[in-house]
């Protein structure tokens, strides 16, 4: 799924009391008008675009904007307008996309490697479920480990 990036249209409302909601029109020829395409916002001073009016996420290159007042009846405002120059369309997908072998090889030194996991693990003389070192090894017990677990050889030997 592509992404395109929100925007957030704002603007300040209109000081006229009989004002009831907004329209927005867009344009991507420029030259936007009362004969551009357009949608009703409701009482609001920001959308986020083009979540909020999904059209504008079909055009294709700069568009202009304009927004107007409208009242009880159905009067209109003069637009105030804005020119945006982000496109609303997403790029085209790469293509072809692989892995290759290659003749050289990454070099990893063993010996550090092997220390880092060394120090994940649990030191043998660490005394996590052993009382003392007179129970590791005994005869006809199981081999205690770190984790609570016995030896599954000397667990069945019982």
């Amino acid at each position: 799924m592509a992404k395109i990036k929100k925007r957030t249209l704002r603007w300040n409302a209109s000081p006229s009391t009989q004002v009831v909601g907004y329209k927005l029109y867009w344009s991507a020829d420029g030259g936007v008008s009362y004969n551009s395409n357009s949608v009703k916002l409701g009482n609001v001073t920001e959308v986020v675009l083009p979540e909020d009016v999904k059209a504008l996420a079909d055009v294709d290159g700069p568009v202009e904007i304009g927004i107007a007042a409208i009242d009880e009846v159905g009067n209109e405002s003069d637009l105030i307008t804005l020119k945006m120059p982000f496109q609303f369309k997403v790029p085209q997908a790469p293509t072809d996309l692989r892995l290759e072998p290659q003749k050289t090889f990454h070099a990893i030194a063993a010996a550090e490697t092997d220390q880092e996991k060394r120090e994940d693990l649990p030191k043998a003389t660490d005394p996590i479920g052993v009382k003392g070192p007179e129970q590791i090894n005994r005869p006809g017990q199981p081999t205690p480990y770190p984790w609570g677990k016995t030896s599954p050889t000397s667990a069945q030997n019982r």
